[in-house]
């Protein structure tokens, strides 16, 4: 993919191999970046649900190329739902609720000091 552009290209690339110790992460950031990129493709109203079996079939794919196959908490629910929220159990069975940070818990770089958000400090 980046050969072919820089072959267009007037700069001179520098190749070496990949370690050994980066392969997984490399990888799996080409899948990711690849599948998020073909489910922004869809439709708004289907990504969803075909974005969930889009995940699932990669998922049986990859982990049946591996001896152990694939296992249930493996695979993507058909209705996907995101976790936003664990609270105690309250006495009256309710659960206590907590203000939501405005940074999503998955950002890859999580902002401190900002108001409304997590601090390092205490």
């Amino acid at each position: 993919m980046l050969a072919g552009a820089l072959d267009q290209s007037e700069l001179i690339p520098a190749f070496e191999s990949l370690d050994t110790s980066e392969a997984s992460a490399r990888f799996g950031q080409l899948i990711s970046d690849v599948l998020e990129r073909a489910i922004e493709s869809l439709p708004e109203s289907e990504r969803v649900e075909r974005g969930a079996v889009l995940t699932n079939e990669l998922i049986e794919r990859v982990l049946d190329a591996l001896p152990k196959g694939v296992v249930p908490q493996d695979v993507v629910d058909l209705a996907p739902r995101v976790l936003s929220e664990l609270g105690r159990a309250l006495p009256t069975g309710e659960a206590q609720s907590f203000d939501h940070p405005e940074t999503p818990l998955r950002a890859t770089s999580l902002l401190t000091n900002a108001s409304k958000e997590p601090s390092l400090l205490h």
